[in-house]
């Protein structure tokens, strides 16, 4: 969504040349919206696309490579070609490279001024992962990728004029690695005109989760709700609705969904807006990734009171009990989810100060301003011209 939003403003000021990769057709959809704005749009499927052995493959391969899977699964000859002829054939003043997956291409744009988007910090992000695990084999493997991932952090870095973290929190991580490079926060936001409060039609009841659970860290926020939080909650209120959104829905979700009448997987959705606008508390129990959570800012857009951890609430700079809530043990997150089931008056004001936390920081919009001013800065007054290279 970042990616989205932050181009769409993009291309109302630049002259912008888009280069991404699919890792499914249902992401080729959107080509003929990019198209619209952008001078050209290059998409490039990665080979799993078509042959899904192929990741696995992959993944054992890149055991003996320097570079971790996140770097070799994107490196294309046919990206390399199409980049150096949008080089030959325009001028070109940024190139804008979204996420350290594709910064290995960074080589082949010379001197012209170059920006690397951090939408996590990938070493911190893979690091909580392996601490959440319980395979003893795919946490050793988690671990060897967390080193690759830190060292690649601290050897690209100082190669881009300038990097872009999404909060304090990941930017002080980064810079702890990365010596000698020169960062600059600019948030992830929210589309507010898009999510924003509604007047339910009904009584607002129970919780409700956005967010796919194919996302190894969204799997383990829903599966540890389920099992260490979903128990204390239930014995107070066990006709409480629990309604869960998102693609891939885990397996302990199915089989509770199964066996409980008020505890619901929906599946992937086109508009997650009406499930979060009929519910009381909005949940983000998260204990992995990093990175600012859009699925809590949307929530807070629409007005919904939430509840996270201290995890899900890095880089959102929101007042703890004032503009949401933080709980980082079961019986607590519990609680406080209890507390805004039986007090809807509180669930609403908290909603209101959120609503204007998000206006006021995390507009889209202003984001995008706080972008095209690094593009002027490095750009040093040329005519703004950019590639946009991003991973879709």
């Amino acid at each position: 969504m970042r990616t989205f939003h932050v181009l769409k403003h993009l291309a109302e000021r630049n002259r912008v040349f888009f280069l991404a990769f699919a890792k499914s057709q249902r992401e080729l959809a959107h080509r003929d919206q990019l198209e619209k704005w952008c001078v050209s749009v290059d998409v490039i499927r990665l080979a799993e696309a078509d042959q899904p052995w192929r990741i696995y493959l992959s993944t054992l391969w890149n055991l003996g490579q320097r570079d971790p899977f996140i770097v070799t699964r994107y490196k294309s000859a046919a990206a390399r070609q199409r980049i150096r002829a949008l080089l030959d054939r325009n001028q070109i003043d940024v190139v804008h490279f979204d996420l350290p997956h594709l910064a290995s291409y960074a080589e082949h744009v010379g001197g012209i001024p170059k920006i690397l988007v951090h939408h996590n910090v990938e070493s911190l992000r893979m690091l909580r992962r392996a601490g959440t695990e319980s395979n003893r084999l795919k946490k050793l493997y988690f671990h060897h990728q967390y080193r690759k991932l830190a060292a690649l952090e601290s050897r690209i870095c100082p190669k881009f004029d300038r990097c872009v973290a999404v909060s304090d929190v990941d930017r002080d991580e980064l810079q702890r690695q990365s010596h000698g490079s020169t960062f600059a926060v600019v948030p992830n936001g929210v589309d507010t005109d898009y999510f924003r409060p509604q007047r339910a039609k009904q009584e607002l009841q129970g919780i409700v989760w956005t967010g796919g659970m194919g996302s190894p860290y969204n799997a383990d926020a829903v599966d540890y709700f389920l099992t260490a939080i979903a128990p204390v909650i239930l014995q107070e209120k066990p006709d409480l609705p629990m309604v869960f959104v998102g693609e891939r829905p885990t397996k302990l979700l199915l089989k509770h969904a199964a066996s409980h009448s008020n505890i619901f997987a929906t599946g992937y959705v086109d508009d997650v807006r009406p499930y979060v606008e009929r519910a009381a508390v909005f949940i983000a129990p998260l204990r992995s990734g990093s990175g600012t959570k859009l699925k809590i800012l949307n929530a807070m857009a629409q007005g919904k009171a939430v509840v996270t951890t201290t995890i899900g609430a890095e880089g959102i700079e929101a007042v703890p009990d004032k503009d949401f809530i933080i709980a980082d043990e079961p019986a607590d997150f519990a609680r406080r989810v209890l507390q805004f089931v039986r007090d809807p008056a509180a669930a609403a004001a908290m909603g209101r100060n959120s609503r204007c936390l998000v206006e006021r920081l995390y507009d889209w919009r202003v984001i995008a301003n706080d972008m095209c001013g690094l593009y002027d800065e490095i750009a040093a007054g040329k005519v703004r011209n950019s590639i946009y290279a991003g991973n879709n």
